[in-house]
């Protein structure tokens, strides 16, 4: 009997304490808080990740990386040491093994709420691709994904933080754009999805759409001889036409009546794709966001 405890015998005579210390009632209520802290992180993490098993969990869950693996090539084993990072011990990796790229995690009775948030701030951070926009760039780069997959992640400006998600196709493109709601109130987010089939290696490809639900109908006309490019564009819908590889200037029109000021989109190129967005304004002219149409690297 003494050998089976050979090299182990403190550990024993701690978890007897343990015991001893917390008592019947006690041993009951720490089993119910690592029921409670292990779900409540569960769903907290559900929000930037897949679980491996989706029903209520006890003491421990497990997630799994496997679409963050395939489509940015973050690992179970770098979120573990991103965790390091900022002070938190790594949960348990590749377990089990028939769960791949997973991470087992079991925050145990001990912990707080406070630190169980921490925790669910600080991995989504690790694992998530985070974009960002750089001061005089309202709009960014596309991002390469997997299709037919559902993508959800937030939208962060301002100290305000609004949800988002994005069904994937094969062929489309998605644009996530944040609108103003006015002083004091939170953005609003809306996602554009087209599959563009106009591609033209002698000319150049130019989408619309408008954000603003105050200029109805929208549209999109060459500056000083007012061509219209677009017209009767409807609400959050975006269209596209081709376009010969020009110098251009451009103004939005709303119910055909020019409004904002005259945007330079400059020289257009053959065979690119541009996008203009008509976005509001608080208490004035609704403003044109343009830029052109690039996939990240």
């Amino acid at each position: 009997m003494v050998r089976a405890f050979y090299g182990n015998f403190l550990v024993v005579v701690k978890a007897l304490c343990y015991a001893l210390t917390l008592g019947a009632e006690g041993i009951r209520d720490a089993a119910h808080m690592a029921v409670l802290n292990a779900n409540y992180l569960r769903v907290r993490l559900s929000e930037a990740y897949h679980m491996a098993y989706q029903e209520t969990c006890m003491h421990e869950f497990v997630m799994t990386l496997e679409d963050l693996k395939h489509d940015i090539n973050v690992s179970a084993m770098d979120i573990a040491k991103a965790l390091l990072d900022y002070g938190i011990h790594p949960p348990t990796m590749y377990f089990p093994l028939i769960v791949h790229e997973a991470l087992m995690l079991e925050p145990t009775e001990t912990e707080s709420r406070e630190t169980l948030d921490q925790a669910a701030e600080v991995v989504p951070e690790g694992g998530r691709a985070r974009l960002s926009l750089p001061t005089g760039k309202p709009l960014g780069d596309f991002l390469p994904v997997r299709p037919d997959t559902v993508i959800k992640g937030a939208f962060e400006a301002r100290g305000q933080r609004a949800a988002v998600a994005v069904k994937t196709a094969p062929g489309a493109f998605s644009t996530v754009v944040a609108k103003p709601a006015g002083a004091g109130k939170p953005f609003t987010v809306t996602v554009l999805t087209e599959v563009p089939d106009d591609f033209s290696a002698l000319r150049a490809s130019l989408g619309f759409a408008s954000l603003d639900k105050a200029c109805a109908p929208a549209g999109l006309q060459t500056a000083g001889k007012g061509v219209a490019l677009f017209s009767g564009v409807a609400l959050e819908q975006l269209q596209r036409r081709q376009i010969n590889p020009v110098k251009l200037t451009v103004q939005a029109t709303c119910g055909g009546k020019p409004v904002g000021g005259v945007v330079d989109l400059g020289q257009l190129e053959a065979g690119q794709r541009y996008s203009v967005l008509l976005m509001p304004a608080a208490g004035g002219a609704p403003r044109v966001v343009f830029a052109a149409d690039t996939v990240a690297r």
